[in-house]
């Protein structure tokens, strides 16, 4: 008789069924967010999106998973009510704790898979954390990368032009907390002192006064976006499934 799965969230495991599934697979994915300004859209739209997508991948794959990090470097908007911006060296110091927790425990493969942009400021820890720790492999995915050349075709095809930061494609049914506009469009921002990135917080307010960066703010086509952030969730499988279970040579 085939014993069955142990569940893959920390959150739903005791300590001996965490040591369980590290006597047979190494690899651990642990989500990253953010609590930021998101338009019309929850300001935990980044936390929200990364649950999800390593939550039915990890389950696919059978690979533990830790709690979402729901904060992030997310300066650009502080000026927004309900932001929760951590400083670079904050998030940083954070993702080295946990790496060495991890590594202390046994774990050899861990992905750190980011539903917000801003968090790409820890791959040079990252990096570093592999250079004393043997047998160690860290990984950095973007969970948004299941969907980005997709959503690209239907943005060039429909005429949208560039989308970014809470527009269309971020639209969810759990992240919609109220009505979002109708025909409601963002064009880039040109002014040559707020460059796009990296994006002013002291005068984000006066160029993004609702907080979208650019792009139509909702197509009115959910199915649409979830079949999106479904091709997310199966991109992530395959990259899990690509890593082995077992720790790295060297």
């Amino acid at each position: 008789m085939t014993t069955p799965n142990l569940p893959i969230d920390l959150a739903r495991l005791n300590w001996m069924g965490v040591a369980q599934r590290l006597s047979r697979d190494v690899r651990i994915v642990i989500p990253m967010g953010a609590t930021e300004e998101h338009g019309y859209l929850s300001l935990a739209s980044d936390t929200i999106f990364a649950d999800y997508v390593t939550g039915r991948a990890c389950a696919a794959a059978d690979v533990t998973r830790t709690p979402v990090i729901p904060f992030g470097p997310s300066a650009f908007g502080i000026h927004f009510p309900g932001t929760l911006s951590m400083r670079t060296s904050t998030m940083c110091a954070v993702v080295e704790d946990i790496i060495d927790c991890l590594y202390r425990q046994g774990f050899r493969r861990l992905v750190f898979a980011t539903g917000h942009g801003g968090n790409e400021v820890v791959t040079a820890v990252l990096s570093e954390a592999q250079l004393d720790r043997d047998r160690l492999s860290v990984y950095y995915y973007n969970c948004w990368d299941g969907m980005r050349e997709e959503s690209r075709r239907i943005s060039t095809e429909r005429g949208f032009g560039i989308c970014d930061h809470a527009a269309w494609y971020e639209v969810q049914r759990d992240t919609r907390v109220g009505p979002i506009p109708s025909n409601g469009r963002q064009p880039v921002p040109s002014d040559p002192d707020f460059p796009m990135f990296p994006l002013n917080p002291r005068t984000a307010r006066q160029h993004l006064p609702d907080g979208v960066v650019s792009g139509p703010y909702d197509i009115g086509d959910d199915d649409l976006t979830a079949q999106l952030r479904e091709g997310c969730v199966k991109h992530f499988e395959a990259f899990l499934r690509s890593l082995p279970p077992t720790e790295p040579a060297s």
